[in-house]
């Protein structure tokens, strides 16, 4: 299914990004626009003359985002996420409001690709309706993608994404582990080393790109089928800002510091969690010991 814009787009933002063969780092402006190449990766990013803080929507065209939610789908996206370059990854789930309940499972994975190309898509996968029933296909779609070291994955808060998804969905492989990953904070730290707290994603964009991130539908029930134009314009917008903010970031990295391998702030994350703690009873499992004073289970302890 293609989401259907209440309004049009941007037009699109800061370039793509190509794997690319070189070992030395070249840095080149060119009249509106340029790029940086280091190791494998080469980064390619457009006139950069923004001054106001606009909100920020989709830049690519409307028929690029697609919702999955059948089989034949998911097969579909697996084989864009296969021959992407790099990829941008979201979480959506349904907001707990009653005091000591479970937690709810992920409801909805975004992930925005780019092809060595610049091509770029979003596939917002629903897992609601695949999983556990299409676990193997999910793995058929996901799997290569997630270990492929390849594939650089980029993400706010992933650790956490990456552990629910395996709590929620042990049946899923490809949701034990996820190489190559790149974290927005982590490429902040780089820039300011002297920052304590991790920024939002809200902030980060705004400090980046001068852009405005709606957080409007961050709360909304993300369980109700079908999720409204205003749920996936949200949910997709959260994925492609990534891309973005990635290109953003490294530009500014490589500018500072010619020399520096980025591949020096990589991380691969476990699925598994090791403070996560099951009820023998019930089977309810959570983070941690602590977590279970959160909710209406006694049977642990």
């Amino acid at each position: 299914m293609e989401w259907q814009p209440e309004a049009s787009g941007m037009p699109q933002g800061l370039g793509h990004y190509d794997q690319h063969g070189a070992s030395d780092y070249q840095h080149t402006h060119q009249e509106g626009g340029g790029f940086v190449q280091h190791s494998q990766w080469q980064y390619h990013t457009p006139d950069q003359e923004t001054a106001t803080a606009m909100p920020y929507v989709l830049d690519i065209p409307s028929d690029k985002v697609t919702m999955v939610d059948t089989p034949a789908a998911l097969q579909w996206a697996g084989s864009v996420l296969r021959d992407s370059s790099i990829i941008a990854l979201d979480t959506e789930t349904q907001p707990n409001f009653t005091p000591r309940s479970p937690p709810h499972r992920t409801a909805l994975l975004q992930i925005a690709s780019r092809a060595a190309d610049g091509t770029e898509a979003v596939f917002l996968i629903d897992l609601l309706a695949l999983l556990p029933l299409c676990a193997e296909a999910m793995d058929s779609a996901l799997y290569h993608c997630f270990r492929s070291e390849d594939i650089l994955k980029v993400g706010h808060g992933l650790v956490q994404d990456v552990r629910e998804l395996y709590m929620f969905y042990p049946q899923v492989a490809a949701f034990r582990r996820m190489n190559g990953v790149l974290e927005a904070n982590a490429m902040h730290k780089q820039l300011d080393p002297e920052v304590v707290n991790m920024l939002s994603l809200k902030k980060l964009v705004l400090h980046y790109l001068n852009c405005s991130l709606s957080k409007g539908q961050q709360m909304s029930n993300w369980a109700n089928r079908p999720l409204s134009s205003s749920q996936i314009h949200y949910a997709a917008c959260d994925a492609l800002v990534l891309l973005r903010l990635h290109d953003s970031m490294v530009l500014e990295i490589f500018e500072e510091c010619p020399d520096f391998n980025i591949d020096d702030l990589l991380q691969d994350i476990d699925g598994p969690n090791p403070n996560a703690v099951e009820c023998w009873q019930c089977g309810l499992i959570l983070a941690s010991a602590k977590a279970f004073k959160k909710v209406r289970c006694h049977h642990a302890f």
